[in-house]
């Protein structure tokens, strides 16, 4: 929600989108309505592993702007403060900057995808996911701790498994010497 009062609303509903987007409406229906309504030629080479696609041309033209940032697809094609909004909201999670080349594809896939079939929310909020699962994981013996700052793999405490929720920066700086070659 912005100042003005004004929001970014990404709907099922492409016409009400496009509405909600003032003067990038048009911009976001030739770009991201287009997708939605080739999506059936689009899963195969958004979904799996890197292979040769069914519909070539589809897929190149999904392909021209899927390698751009999200940064330039929103500065490049869009004008308004909703519509760069909205870009950087779909492209935030990708866990990715901005700015790094494919974040353009995140965008996107979602926003595709929202339109095709709806945007998933769990009663009660997204907040009821972790909470799911994190009563789930205490239920099979496991244990959560956080505010703790790791700085090393010998202040873990010796488990069958550990996840760590930080940057890959971090878990280098943490347990890098620790890992294959390969995987670093």
């Amino acid at each position: 929600l912005f100042r003005s009062g004004r929001a970014a609303i990404l709907d099922r509903d492409l016409d009400k989108t496009c509405a909600a987007l003032g003067a990038d409406g048009i911009t976001w229906r030739r770009l991201v309505g287009s997708l939605a309504k080739n999506w059936p030629k689009l899963v195969d080479v958004t979904t799996g592993p890197i292979h040769l696609p069914k519909h070539p041309f589809a897929a190149a033209h999904f392909g021209l702007h899927a390698v751009q940032s999200a940064m330039s697809l929103a500065r490049g094609r869009f004008a308004t403060e909703e519509a760069r909004a909205l870009i950087a909201g779909l492209a935030a999670h990708s866990l990715e900057p901005l700015d790094a080349l494919g974040t353009g594809a995140v965008v996107l896939v979602f926003g595709a995808v929202a339109h095709v079939y709806g945007w998933p929310i769990p009663r009660g909020g997204a907040q009821k996911i972790p909470d799911t699962l994190a009563t789930y994981l205490r239920e099979l013996g496991g244990e959560i701790v956080t505010g703790v700052r790791v700085r090393a793999l010998s202040e873990l405490p010796t488990t069958r498994a550990t996840l760590c929720d930080t940057s890959v920066r971090g878990l280098m700086e943490i347990a890098g010497s620790e890992l294959p070659a390969s995987y670093r």
